[in-house]
Formats: structure tokens, sequence, C-alpha cells
């Protein structure tokens, strides 16, 4: 049943680029009616009816023959065409001032912000294309919840796999080189306990990761510094009532680092969003010694990153009027005072996993969200000021 369901969706996405930019109105309708076809066929295989994938294979020659019709005739008509088009894009180049400053009055954004490279259809113009493609890891079960390029041009990515024979977890951390060959791989851990890798940042002369090790039976925040071929330097854990673990870290211009993440929680593991937790920031040196440390009322620290005015911004959620979560960002001065605090979503649920620092120092955050007309989750966006103000918001996904 899975060969026609990927057919159905490779050709009614073909014919949706057809219908779009085809001068052949005959050969256009016709197409559009048999894609209409086949979108009814797709959700009915998708909902188990073998007759309908069976049905939309065999519509699909036809679909692929008509939509190949409109595409010879636009070929046909766009090299006769070609000398006047190139005229009407001199006219425009002399127009595009005026027209972005007005596109940005009536909608305040911008031309190339509406589109996000995408065409009606839905297909991205400019989307990357895939260089290589790699598995790494080992026979276990395994996660990865952040990876980076580092200096070398190679990329180096954290999470955690499961212990064999218990519900258990270690920590993982995997170097590859800039094709994905595997250089080194290190597990961290204690067996029938729960350790877990979240985040992980480049230093002088290795790496610090982030998350949370077991200590007496209690998952504890964590820090772990390595050398730049996978060995330990150094482990340390940090206080707190019961379960806690560090969620984000940044690299700071003094050379130290900001970490941040949660305390006083009950559940081990990887805790998708610790939502009873107590969020904190601090900042440690190379050695992974706090030099100061701050509790902030939210639920978790989830990323932060220090901002160009020597203070720092951290990542959460917060729970709005209706119960359901919203994306919020707490701004601090250098020492983690809190200067602001702000969420995002209103009633809608709009849950945040990751930010990051423009260069003018607003922020964009992504995460996901069954609020704002979707009817599934949904991939979400958010742009913010520096000052906290929320300026656009975008979600991305299928019905």
């Amino acid at each position: 049943m899975n060969r026609p369901f990927l057919k159905t969706f490779v050709t009614l996405s073909a014919c949706s680029l057809d219908v779009k930019t085809s001068h052949n109105d005959a050969s256009s309708d016709e197409c559009a009616d048999i894609r209409q076809e086949v979108e009814r066929l797709f959700e009915e295989c998708g909902n188990g009816d073998e007759q309908a994938c069976a049905d939309a294979e065999e519509l699909s020659p036809e679909q692929e023959e008509v939509c190949a019709e409109g595409e010879d005739t636009e070929g046909l008509e766009g090299n006769e065409a070609e000398t006047d088009a190139e005229r009407e894009d001199e006219d425009e180049d002399e127009d595009t001032s005026t027209e972005d400053e007005t596109w940005e009055e009536e909608n305040d954004e911008t031309p190339e912000d509406s589109g996000w490279g995408t065409n009606q259809s839905g297909t991205n113009d400019g989307a990357p294309t895939i260089a290589w493609n790699k598995g790494q890891g080992t026979d276990r079960e395994e996660h990865v919840h952040e990876g980076h390029q580092v200096s070398d041009g190679g990329y180096i990515a954290i999470g955690h796999n499961a212990e064999s024979g218990a519900n258990t977890s270690d920590i993982l951390i995997v170097k590859v080189d800039s094709f994905g060959e595997l250089e080194w791989q290190t597990i961290i851990g204690q067996a029938g306990q729960w350790d877990v890798g979240i985040a992980i940042q480049e230093v002088s002369d290795g790496y610090i990761a982030a998350g949370g090790l077991a200590v007496d039976g209690t998952q504890k925040p964590a820090l772990i510094k390595l050398d730049f071929q996978g060995d330990v330097v150094w482990e340390k854990t940090y206080g707190g009532a019961n379960v806690g673990m560090i969620r984000g870290l940044d690299r700071m211009s003094n050379g130290n680092i900001a970490a941040t993440g949660f305390k006083n929680y009950t559940e081990s593991g990887f805790v998708f969003i610790a939502d009873e937790g107590e969020g904190f920031l601090m900042e440690v040196d190379p050695d992974g010694v706090v030099q100061w440390e701050q509790t902030l009322s939210i639920m978790q620290g989830t990323k932060v990153r220090q901002t160009p005015d020597g203070g720092f911004a951290v990542l959460s959620n917060s729970w709005n009027e209706q119960d359901e979560l919203n994306a919020a960002i707490v701004k601090t001065d250098g020492q983690g005072g809190v200067e602001w605090t702000k969420s995002y979503g209103e009633d809608n649920n709009n849950q945040a996993f990751d930010f990051d620092l423009n260069e003018d120092g607003s922020f964009v955050i992504a995460g996901h969200t069954t609020g704002y007309g979707t009817q599934n989750w949904d991939c979400i966006m958010t742009k913010v000021s520096a000052q906290g103000e929320q300026e656009w918001v975008r979600t991305f996904g299928q019905p």
C-alpha cells in the first residue's frame, strides 16, 4: 500500500507546478481536474482504502501525460515572450524600492519575508539540495537533541541512547567529519540510571556537554568537559532539590559558559517540558566552577543566548489563561537579574524549543503549535524584537 501512496504524492506535486505555470488552458484545466481527483484518492488511500491506492496509481500516468503537454506548450510560448519579459524585468527593477516600501507599510513585512521562498504549490524553489545523509550511533535506540558544525568543518551532536534491557539511558556524543564519516563517539553514564545529554558547545580546547547525570539515583544538572578526541576531562553536577537538568548553553564573550535548565522536578530521563520545574540561569568558568546562579520564575530554561548588552535571554514556556503553553523569553542583566519576561501565543498553544539571536539583537523562536488555525501540530516561528515585542508569527506544515 505504500508504493501507490508515494507515487501519488510525487505526481500530485508535479501537477501543481504545471498548473501554475502552464499557458495551455485546456491542458491546465484537465490537469487541475485530475489533480483534484488524485487528491481525493490520496486522502482515501491514506485512510486505508486499498482500492483508492490502486486507482491513484492507475491515474498517475494520465496525470503525468496531461501535465507534460502543458509544460511543452509553456516552453514554446516562453521562448517567444523572452524579450518582452526581459524588458518588463528592467521596468520592475526601477520600481522595486517604491513597491517594497509600500508593501512594508501595508503588511508590516518585506516581500521576501512573506514568500519564505515558496511558490503557490507549496514547493521551495530555493531549497538546498542534500549533499549527504549518514546515520551514526550504536545498535541501541538513540535520539539526538542538539548538533552544531564545529571549527574543523565537521559536526558534533549530543543526545542519549537506551540502555540494554533497562528503561534508562546514557549520554551519547558523536563527532563526524565534514562528509558525515564517524571520527569518534563517547557514551557517558551509569548502568541502570537516567543520564541524558541535551546541549553541547565548542570551546577553545574541546567541548562542553550539558544534560543530567545520576547522583545517588537522582538525575542532577550536569556539565561534562571533553577534549577534541572525545575523552572526558571532567564531569560536574550541580545541586538542587529533586530532579534537574541543564538544557541550554552559550559561550560567553569572556570565555565562560552560560547555562540554563531546571531543578526541583519529579520526572527523570529526557523531559520534553518540565512544566512544574524551577528554572535557573548560571555562569561557570572554563573549569565548571559556578560564578553566580539565579533562580528564574519560569518552569525551565530551554536555551540561553548572551545579548549584545552583556546580559542574557533565556527561552522558556509559560501557561496562558486557557492552560495551554506559550513561548516565553526572560531577559536578564549580566548577573541574571530579570529585566523583563514576555510570552508569545496569547490563547494559542505555542510551545518553544529553540531560538537564536539576530545581528540587530532581535530573536527568532522555533517550536510547534496546535493554534493559529492549524489542524494538527505544525512548526511555528516567531520573530521578537530586542525589546521583546512580537513582530510576526509564521506556521508551516500540512493539514
